[in-house]
């Protein structure tokens, strides 16, 4: 699944939080969900459907979303972590050049 291969592009880190290849639509209620993509308090890793995501109406404000469907990826509002400007990646950046 997308999710697994997203999961082996972090090696040779092994990743140890909630990991869910797929989340169908119809598997729980919507409740349930929503309190699973909202509410986790630790970090986590979840292929669902485009049907779920719609469903729900927005996703969390500190998630990253790869959408595969429209081949782009979004990231969290509060975070600097995909700027070429951010410190880590400048650095290697420059290193680099």
């Amino acid at each position: 699944s997308a999710a697994s291969a997203l999961r082996c592009l972090l090696a040779p880190l092994e990743y140890s939080g909630v990991f869910i290849p797929f989340l169908p639509a119809g598997l729980m209620p919507l409740e349930d969900a929503r309190t699973l993509l909202f509410d986790c308090s630790t970090p986590y890793l979840i292929a669902c459907e485009t049907l779920l995501v719609a469903r729900l109406g927005a996703v969390p404000d500190v998630a990253v979303v790869a959408d595969l469907d429209r081949g782009a990826v979004h990231k969290a509002p509060s975070t600097e972590w995909f700027s070429a400007r951010a410190p880590p990646v400048l650095s290697l950046c420059t290193e680099l050049a």
